[in-house]
């Protein structure tokens, strides 16, 4: 991953969400809508990667399961969906995977039960009429 995004940036902004998402897009093709046209000059790359509906926290880790899989998937492979299902993340695909790189997405999956989906720091399982991983301090944020 490129240095490009400051580490002290907040995590939970909007500037670090479409730094990251371009990060993905420009880094991994299985992260993109679309590739850009050859002679397309003036496009965001985060305005052509998937959607990923969930929370800035999830996105580091999300990102380092994609440099792990990228040597274990073919040219045809794609997410369909990434999206929060009941406190984890959810991570839908088609296309030719290894059995190796579909373990290290369900661990992705499974670790995100213990990420905190806002800040990216420690966190646990929190409900109230539905169901959210969150650290300490985005818990009390949430419910006040």
């Amino acid at each position: 991953m490129e240095k490009n995004i400051n580490q002290e940036d907040d995590v939970r902004s909007i500037e670090y969400r479409i730094a990251m998402e371009a990060e993905l897009a420009r880094d991994f093709w299985f992260m993109c809508i679309r590739i850009p046209d050859a002679y397309e000059v003036d496009f965001d790359w985060s305005d052509i990667c998937i959607n990923m509906e969930w929370g800035n926290g999830w996105l580091r880790e999300f990102y380092n399961l994609c440099s792990n899989i990228v040597t274990e998937v073919k040219s045809d492979f794609h997410w369909v969906q990434l999206k929060e299902k009941f406190g984890l993340a959810c991570c839908y695909y088609t296309g030719s995977i290894t059995p190796y790189g579909a373990e290290l997405i369900r661990e992705f999956e499974k670790e995100t039960t213990e990420i905190c989906e806002h800040c990216g720091e420690s966190g646990k399982m929190r409900t109230g009429g539905w169901q959210m991983c969150l650290c300490d301090k985005c818990w009390e944020e949430c419910r006040k």
